[in-house]
C-alpha cells in the first residue's frame, strides 16, 4: 500500500483539518465509473490538491489536501482548512460531503462513463456529491504541529471486495472490446453509406447528362449540325449507298441467271 505525505511547513496556520473519502471503486451517482488502477492515478495526483466550495476556484480556495491514501477500494485524504466559515460549518456538520472536480484524458462508454487518467485534481465541499462513500469529517488536534498520524483500514467489507473484483473481471475487457468493435463497426458502416451516394451521385449526372445529350438536337434552333450529327450523317450515308451499290449487283446478278435460263431453253 502506497502513502503519499507532504512535509511543507505551513506559512499560515490552519485553522484546522478534516480527513474522509474521496473517491471508491466502482459506479458512482452521477453513472461515472472508476477502476482499481484509476483511483491508485487519483491517490497520487490528490496530495496537495486545492479545495473549494462546490467546484469553484481561484480567489475561492479554503484549504488543500496534505495526505492521501489508498485502500484498495476507497480513496481517502486528509486536508488542511484555512478558511473560518468552511471550518466552522464543518464542525457544526452543515457540511458532510466531498467532490473531486477533475479533467480526464477520455471516457469510454460502459454502460456508463469508464474514466482515464483523472488530472488537474480539486477536491470540494458540496451538498451533493455524486461518489456515495465520499466524506469529510473535522480532525481533533492537540495542537497546530501535533496531528494523530494518518491511518486508514486495510480489511474491505465483503461488498467492497465485490466492486473492486468486478473491476477487474474480464468481462468489463469484454464490455469495453464489444464497445469498441461497435463504434468501428458503426464507423465503416457511415463511411460505406457516404460511398454509396456518391456512386448514386455519379450515375446520376451521368444519366442527366445522356439525356440532356438526347434532347440537344431538337432544342437547337440555328440549323448548325455538331460534329457528332456531321459524322453519324456521314455514316449513314456510306451505309445507304453500300446498301444500293449491294442491291443493284443482286438484281444484275438475278437478271444474268434468266438470261441464261432462257438460253437453255
Amino acid at each position: 500500500m502506497s502513502n503519499s505525505k507532504s512535509f511543507e511547513s505551513f506559512v499560515d496556520k490552519p485553522l484546522g483539518y478534516v480527513e474522509g473519502i474521496a473517491l471508491s471503486v466502482g459506479r458512482s451517482l452521477n453513472n461515472n465509473i472508476y477502476t482499481v488502477d484509476e483511483c491508485k492515478n487519483v491517490t497520487k495526483k490528490l496530495l496537495n490538491a486545492p479545495m473549494y466550495y462546490e467546484h469553484v476556484n481561484a480567489t475561492a480556495s479554503i484549504g488543500r489536501v496534505t495526505e492521501s491514501d489508498f485502500d484498495g477500494y476507497n480513496v481517502h485524504y486528509r486536508a488542511a482548512i484555512f478558511d473560518e466559515e468552511a471550518w466552522n460549518r464543518i464542525q457544526t456538520g452543515t457540511i458532510s460531503k466531498v467532490s473531486i472536480g477533475f479533467n480526464y484524458e477520455y471516457a469510454e462508454p460502459v454502460n456508463g462513463q469508464l474514466m482515464h487518467n483523472l488530472n488537474n485534481l480539486e477536491l470540494s465541499l458540496v451538498a451533493l456529491g455524486g461518489v456515495k462513500n465520499a466524506s469529510i469529517a473535522p480532525i481533533k488536534v492537540k495542537n497546530e504541529h501535533l496531528l494523530p498520524p494518518f491511518k486508514i483500514s486495510e480489511s474491505l467489507s465483503v461488498e467492497q471486495q465485490r466492486a473492486v473484483e468486478s473491476m477487474a473481471d474480464v468481462n468489463l475487457r469484454d464490455i469495453i472490446a464489444n464497445a469498441k468493435k461497435k463504434a468501428d463497426a458503426a464507423a465503416i458502416a457511415e463511411k460505406d453509406a457516404a460511398i454509396e451516394l456518391q456512386i448514386r451521385a455519379k450515375i446520376a449526372k451521368e444519366v442527366e447528362l445522356e439525356n440532356a445529350a438526347k434532347a440537344a438536337p431538337s432544342s437547337e434552333t440555328d440549323g448548325a449540325l455538331t460534329p457528332r450529327q456531321i459524322i453519324r450523317d456521314e455514316v449513314r450515308q456510306q451505309l445507304n449507298a453500300a446498301i444500293i451499290e449491294t442491291n443493284n449487283q443482286i438484281k444484275k446478278r438475278q437478271a444474268e441467271l434468266s438470261a441464261e435460263k432462257e438460253k437453255e431453253k
